[in-house]
């Protein structure tokens, strides 16, 4: 789950997202999870109920959202594949 702490920061970006998704722009958000043991992602309702509202808002208004798993060694990032998005709602 996404954010582990509350991000406004990533609030702003899904609400400037939307904004361009409205309009004559293409937008999308891609969550990649460095572990190997994802099997799909969800945004954290309870750590930030603001930020899976943006998300939920952005995808509705045709925001792309994707998310991959990877591993990581310390020196290369492997893309594993894509996972499924889960958004409450959505």
């Amino acid at each position: 789950m996404f954010p582990d702490a509350p991000t406004e920061r990533g609030r702003r970006h899904l609400e400037t997202l939307a904004r361009m998704a409205g309009g004559d722009w293409r937008a999308a958000i891609v969550f990649l999870a460095q572990r190997e043991d994802v099997e799909r992602f969800q945004p954290n309702h309870r750590e930030d109920p603001r930020f899976a509202e943006a998300l939920r808002k952005a995808w509705e208004k045709g925001v792309r959202v994707y998310a991959y798993r990877a591993a990581f060694n310390g020196r290369v990032l492997r893309l594993l594949g894509r996972i499924p998005v889960e958004l409450p709602g959505g």
